[in-house]
């Protein structure tokens, strides 16, 4: 049933454009001719020399050249990989295998098995981890009997959350050779390197070939990165994260801090202008008037909800990094969790120590990689600065994460923070606004989901959504 993989493994890889094309296409920006056409004409002679001209000039900062050229990957992995992978979400796109609703399972070839990776560096530990995680499989298929959840829940959504990250997954990307410029300097520049993620970059680089290889090793190495829009990257904590982490106790619960909030804008509208924005934005859910408010909090959550809230691109945020996750020791237990019995939960908290003696063992084999054992429901400091867009529009943060539908822990931070926002509405004389915050149904007065999936929603039902607005 169990299957280790010493790394990660590249199931098909295409690129959109030939090199051709792109220098083609950056010549163009400063002729006449269409790219098209240049191509055609394009000499060997000639394309070395533009070669070092778009060289130099991806070096000096138009590093949108590089996001023309985009590469489709499809991949197995561990999760700790696919939590650094889609960390970089500027101009990408993922799909990836969910335990929320599927046991972890992977059907590659003729039998489904549960795929573990192990890298090299902890090979002499190789049958303790396996053994480990065989455990952990125990305890999660005993859960999926034991634990309650709503109707609008599935079991495995919190089974999992012991589980390690070294389990694989299934995902599907498109990244762009600026992205991979991005992935290349950030390990240059790091300290603390999982080997699994470093043999991934390189495979995504030793894949393309000499032409774009040459420019995006060249790129990488030379090119600040101040050039890049910061990412929630989980190997490095920004210095402002590591100051506030202090102020969190360590109780394995789910916190928000509201750190500052700014709604300067809103006092360009009266009262009545106000109300005509909402009952003319909620035919579209959108409220473009309000999007330059914004809300920063500090959360504490687990990796698995890290895993979500990283994908919200209209985001900023910045996270703790694993590595000081990993000291801090912190876990978050899902409240399915701890409505067990008193036995049930020993062997589940036995089962976390245990996790975290390994992760101390493994240290002493590679401190770098020992990271791959640490479990799903390791507490996370981040901070998150939300605008008005993803406070008050469908498909915007709250919108989607205050639905009954969403992952459980992911719902009940965004509830936390949408109270601490209609909080400040209240105490700064916008009460009408706090009527088209929480979940999509309330940013257009109906229900956005699919009947079968929202009749246990428990606002579907109460239709608490249709009430008289203003």
């Amino acid at each position: 049933m169990i299957r280790t993989l010493n790394e990660a493994k590249i199931l098909s890889y295409s690129l959109n454009l030939s090199y051709k094309t792109l220098i083609s296409e950056v010549i163009s920006t400063w002729s006449k001719k269409h790219p098209k056409e240049i191509e055609e004409s394009l000499t060997y002679e000639e394309l070395e020399k533009r070669t070092s001209d778009t060289v130099r000039a991806v070096k000096e900062g138009y590093s949108s050249i590089l996001e023309m050229p985009v590469i489709h990957v499809q991949s197995i992995m561990p999760r700790l990989l696919t939590l650094i992978f889609v960390s970089f979400s500027t101009g990408t796109n993922f799909l990836q295998q969910s335990l929320r609703y599927t046991i972890p399972l992977i059907k590659e070839r003729e039998e489904k098995t549960v795929i573990l990776f192990i890298p090299e560096t902890l090979k002499n530990k190789e049958n303790k981890i396996v053994n480990h995680v065989e455990k952990g499989l125990k305890i999660y298929f005993k859960l999926l009997d034991l634990i309650k959840v709503p109707k609008t829940r599935k079991p495995e959504e919190d089974a999992r959350y012991h589980l390690p990250l070294c389990l694989g997954t299934f995902i599907s990307a498109n990244i762009n050779l600026g992205n991979l410029v991005h992935m290349l300097a950030l390990i240059n520049h790091g300290e603390k390197i999982p080997y699994l993620w470093k043999d991934f970059v390189f495979k995504l680089l030793n894949n393309l070939n000499e032409e774009f290889k040459r420019i995006v090793k060249e790129t990488s190495e030379e090119i600040k990165l101040g050039k890049f829009f910061p990412t929630s990257y989980p190997l490095i904590t920004p210095k402002i994260v590591k100051k506030i982490e202090k102020e969190f106790e360590v109780n394995e619960k789910n916190e928000v801090k509201l750190i500052s909030y700014d709604l300067t804008p809103l006092k360009y509208f009266n009262k009545e202008e106000i109300k005509r924005i909402i009952l003319e934005g909620i035919k579209e859910g959108n409220f473009p008037d309000f999007s330059n408010t914004f809300f920063e909090f500090a959360i504490k959550e687990s990796g698995v909800s890290r895993h979500q809230i990283i994908r919200h691109r209209t985001v900023f945020q910045q996270s703790l990094s694993i590595y000081d996750a990993a000291e801090r020791g912190e876990i978050i237990v899902p409240p399915s969790i701890k409505m067990l019995n008193k036995e049930e939960i020993n062997e589940y908290k036995e089962y976390i120590n245990e996790t975290f003696s390994l992760y101390e063992e493994l240290k002493n084999e590679n401190e770098n990689d020992a990271i791959i054992i640490l479990p799903s429901n390791l507490a996370f400091i981040t901070l998150l600065r939300l605008d008005g867009y993803n406070i008050f529009n469908f498909r915007g943060f709250l919108g989607n994460r205050c639905c009954e539908l969403a992952q459980t822990e992911t719902q009940i931070i965004a509830s936390l923070i949408n109270n601490k926002i209609n909080q400040v509405l209240e105490s700064e004389g916008y009460k009408e606004l706090t009527y088209i915050t929480h979940a999509n149904c309330f940013k257009l007065r109906k229900c956005p989901e699919l009947i079968e999936r929202a009749i246990n929603c428990s606002i579907y039902q109460s239709k608490s959504f249709e009430k008289e607005i203003l």
